[in-house]
């Protein structure tokens, strides 16, 4: 679980630093093979949020060599006066 929490924590921080989004670990806390993250950006525009969910996606199957990247699920949430 440390190596787990280890490269999480590495994850998260290099996506925050890079794209400025919020990430989360959001389920399976208790498995060691398997992480599950939440990540949010926001934007004045739904085609630049959607543009940065695509290039933290492929950052982070570029970063995480070792482990399998997959997106199961995308929300964008567009608000206008």
């Amino acid at each position: 679980m440390k190596e787990k929490r280890k490269t999480v924590r590495s994850v998260s921080e290099r996506v925050r630093n890079k794209f400025g989004a919020s990430v989360a670990e959001v389920a399976s806390q208790d498995k060691w093979q398997l992480a599950v993250l939440g990540i949010s950006v926001v934007s004045g525009s739904s085609n630049h949020a959607q543009e940065q969910i695509d290039a933290i996606i492929r950052f982070v199957t570029e970063f995480a060599v070792e482990a399998e990247v997959s997106v199961s699920g995308l929300e964008v949430f567009n608000y206008e006066d």
